[in-house]
Parts: structure tokens; C-alpha cells; sequence
């Protein structure tokens, strides 16, 4: 944006509707009766320092910046997925406790954790820039947006989705503010309203996937791990909007981080060892390793114990 671009810009409303329609169709009579009611408006507002959107009053607020991070996270839960999945996977075949340790001298496990710390650095350049267009968007990350072909490109459709239903959890969530305002019914605390409004977001996501599975022949169980792991994205992205600091700041009105996977991912409904929970334990793993606080090693009885016990250790 130019200095000359007004503070807040308004969004047309079918832009976001399309998006939440995309994420859960299921939802689409539900929806519009909410939108019809409560009478959303969105607005973009002038980037700055931070990726935050934000509800007030009646109106939703981002930024250009807010879903260019999100879509750098995305990225980098693929990364993670690509980095860490086969240790859990050895670790659940031979009956033995998880461990990095061992795999120091991995040059293909090196090669793509030095992947993700640029990306992880890109995401942080993002977070506390002025301006979008002040940073330099690394080649090897496509630009916001694109959605490859996925017969071509399977790992970048997949990341495109999950950024997809990352944004989507992030307004379904914001919406819900919306909703508390217009109603006048919040939970007087901050901490208790956040919480809501996060599990709001991961049962719009997920309490009808069975209808829409059905009326698209499609298999409920995959579904549902897609959905999963894109609420698992949007958890990590919160993760990465906090700046340094920031969480001690927020204690009295956002829960943790910790506990925003466990509303938000951890109290889903999916088999223990569904693909959705190997990728949770993935970005989990991340995050440790991120501030050193991965255990040498962990023993575990399935993939949502083992993200679990991981998310316990934020």
C-alpha cells in the first residue's frame, strides 16, 4: 500500500463468503442465515507491524500481511510434515520411544530443518515489517494464492489447502466475536471468550463433515483429516503472529499456545493414529525444536498421545 491508501478499505463480503463456503459447503444454509442476521462487514486495513485480525463491533479487519504469513506457514507445516513424519513413522513400526537424537548427523533431516528456518525467519520478517511490500518474497515459496494442479503439483495443492482452511478456522473465529458482540452474551472473561470462539471455529470445520462426505461420495475419514490438519495450520499460525514477548503480555486474555492446539486440534474427533495426527505431531515438534524443548526422546501409544504429550511441553 502507498501513503496516500486510506487506513481501512472495505472487503466485498462475497470475498470471505466464498472462502468459508468453500471450507465447509455443508454449512452453506446455516451460514448465510448468520450472515443475513448479524450483517458482517470486512475491512483491509493499512499494514504494520503484526499480522493481526481482529473483530469490533461489526466488522472483521486484516491486513495484506496477515494471510501472507499464514501462507508461509502453511509452507512450512509441509516442511515439517516432510522433515518428521518418517521418525514417528519408525518409531510406531518398531515399537520404540520417538527420538531426533540419533539423527543428528541425517544430512536429508539437516538439509530441510535449514529449509524451515528460512522459512521461519521469512515468517518473522513478515510479522514485524511495516509493510508487505518491504519484504522480499523468497523464490522458493509461490506467491499468495496460487492453487497448483494437483496431478503436477500434489505438495503445493496441499499446502494452497491448508492455507485455505487455516484462514477460513481464523474468521470462523472472528465471526464468533461478531456474534457474542450482537448478541450480548460473552463469557465476561477475555481468556473464556477466546476459547469459544476457538472451538467455534474447529466445530463449524468439523461437527457436519459427515453430510458433506456423503453428498460428495467422498470417504468421512478423509475429510476430516484434511479439515484436522488445516485447524493444526491455523494453530501454528497463531504460534507465529505472537511476537517475542507477546504471550507473557496477553496472559490475561488469550490462553496459551499450548492450550489454543488443544481447543482448537486436540479436542477433534479422528482415529489415534489418523494422518492428521502424525501432521499435528509434526508442526508440534517444530515449535519445540524451535525454542530447544524437544525431549531426546518420547514414548508414545498412538499419534494423538504422542501430539499430546508434545503440546504439554510448549
Amino acid at each position: 500500500m502507498s501513503e496516500a491508501t486510506p487506513m481501512f478499505q472495505s472487503v466485498p463480503a462475497d470475498v470471505v463468503e466464498t472462502l468459508l463456503l468453500a471450507a465447509c459447503p455443508e454449512r452453506e444454509a446455516e451460514l448465510r442465515a448468520n450472515w443475513e442476521q448479524f450483517q458482517p462487514e470486512y475491512q483491509l486495513r493499512k499494514d504494520d507491524v503484526g499480522t493481526a485480525l481482529s473483530a469490533l463491533g461489526h466488522r472483521v479487519r486484516w491486513m495484506h500481511k496477515t494471510f501472507a504469513l499464514d501462507w508461509a506457514i502453511a509452507t512450512l507445516g509441509m516442511h515439517a510434515l516432510t522433515a518428521y513424519s518418517p521418525h514417528i513413522f519408525v518409531a510406531q513400526a518398531f515399537g520404540v520411544p520417538l527420538s531426533l537424537h540419533g539423527h543428528t548427523d541425517d544430512a536429508d533431516l539437516e538439509a530441510i530443518e535449514s529449509h524451515m528456518d528460512a522459512v521461519a525467519y521469512f515468517a518473522g520478517q513478515i510479522r514485524n515489517a511495516k509493510r508487505l511490500e518491504d519484504v522480499a518474497w523468497p523464490d522458493d515459496i509461490p506467491p499468495p494464492g496460487a492453487c497448483p494442479d494437483p496431478a503436477k503439483d500434489p505438495a503445493g495443492k496441499a499446502t494452497f489447502d491448508l492455507a485455505c482452511l487455516a484462514t477460513a478456522a481464523s474468521f470462523f473465529h472472528e465471526l464468533r466475536h461478531l456474534q457474542f458482540s450482537a448478541e450480548q452474551n460473552a463469557p465476561a472473561v477475555s481468556v473464556a471468550e477466546e476459547r469459544a470462539c476457538d472451538e467455534h471455529a474447529r466445530r463449524m470445520l468439523l461437527d457436519r463433515v459427515a453430510d458433506y462426505a456423503l453428498s460428495r461420495a467422498e470417504p468421512q475419514v478423509s475429510v476430516s483429516n484434511k479439515r484436522i490438519m488445516g485447524l493444526a495450520t491455523a494453530a501454528l499460525c497463531i504460534a507465529y503472529a505472537e511476537a517475542p514477548g507477546l504471550p507473557s503480555a496477553i496472559a490475561n486474555s488469550h490462553p496459551p499456545i499450548a492450550e489454543r492446539f488443544q481447543v482448537l486440534v486436540l479436542e477433534a474427533t479422528a482415529d489415534d493414529n489418523a494422518h492428521c495426527w502424525v501432521y499435528s505431531a509434526c508442526l508440534l515438534m517444530h515449535l519445540l525444536r524451535r525454542v530447544n524443548r524437544m525431549p531426546t526422546s518420547v514414548t508414545f501409544t498412538s499419534s494423538k498421545h504422542l501430539c499430546t504429550q508434545l503440546a504439554s511441553l510448549l
